[in-house]
């Protein structure tokens, strides 16, 4: 991952998502979408670039049985996603790390990344793409 990226990420925290809002395109919009892609009643979510815990909210909330696990490099991220989640304590898991690097712990039922996907290079895609169908139960389904 490019340093200066995870440096930004690093350091913006406290107005991410007003400002996501406004650079990234309908945003919520976004968020919402990945949610309702969704079908059945999964058992099991990874959210790679999970950030301030937005889009798993969404996820917690619509799937009221299943567990959540967001993956984000930032520890401010994590810290606010704690903080923000916290309604749903027991069925969310926060892993601090760069989903690239690190290996995804279990199998889910779902793999989603709203926007951190497209900080990486085409060969960082290709392994990772790789490793999330190895994560995936059968019949499972990855949404970008």
């Amino acid at each position: 991952m490019n340093e200066d990226i995870f440096t930004h990420f690093t350091k913006t925290v406290d107005d991410y998502d007003t400002v996501a809002d406004k650079v990234v395109l309908k945003n919520d919009e976004l968020h919402q979408q990945i949610v309702d892609a969704i079908s059945g009643s999964p058992s099991s979510i990874l959210d790679l670039g999970s950030g301030t815990g937005h889009g798993m909210k969404l996820l917690l909330e619509k799937f009221s049985s299943c567990n959540v696990t967001g993956i984000d490099f930032s520890p401010k991220m994590i810290s606010q996603s704690t903080m923000f989640l916290k309604e749903f304590s027991g069925r969310f898991k926060l892993v601090k790390g760069n989903f690239c690097e690190i290996t995804f712990q279990g199998t889910y039922d779902v793999i989603v990344s709203a926007v951190a996907i497209h900080n990486i290079s085409h060969k960082q895609k290709e392994k990772l793409f790789a490793k999330i169908f190895s994560a995936l139960k059968p019949g499972g389904i990855f949404i970008n």
